[in-house]
């Protein structure tokens, strides 16, 4: 919002594809594509999105979507990070900029958080406590959610 206080005001977003596919950074991509002609936005991409297919040791994806790659991001840094240190979507999304809908190993699984919807909406103004154990190591939540 405060963009347009200062005559050469620059707003710089950096990030990487998340596991829904309405976020902020995928809204943005979207409206650069949409609206090419913009000109209060320019939008880059460095990402191997085109090639989802490809393996996940593919250097031509990794050189795609790391543009610092041989300069202050070493390959090996990148091969250090393959499965099994990190689950092949996160390494998709994370450095091939892949736009992956899988999330393999959630801390809250889709039924246990569709389990605690609440159909009734919540008052405005009402006080809402979210706990959640943050130790999880790696396994399915199992416990509850108090809200």
């Amino acid at each position: 919002m405060a963009q347009g206080k200062r005559e050469r005001s620059t707003l710089i977003g950096i990030g990487t594809p998340g596991t829904r596919p309405n976020n902020v950074l995928a809204r943005l991509r979207a409206y650069a594509h949409e609206h090419p002609d913009d000109t209060s936005q320019v939008y880059r991409e460095f990402s191997a999105a085109e090639f989802i297919d490809h393996p996940l040791d593919c250097e031509h994806c990794a050189a795609l979507a790391n543009p610092a790659l041989g300069d202050f991001l070493h390959p090996d840094a990148l091969r250090a990070l393959l499965p099994p240190k990190i689950t092949e979507g996160g390494y998709r999304r994370a450095r091939l900029c892949q736009f992956v809908s899988a999330n393999e190993n959630p801390v809250v699984t889709e039924q246990i958080w569709a389990s605690l919807c609440v159909p009734e909406p919540i008052p405005d103004g009402a006080e809402i406590v979210i706990a959640l154990d943050g130790s999880w190591g790696g396994k399915p939540f199992h416990g509850t959610i108090s809200v």
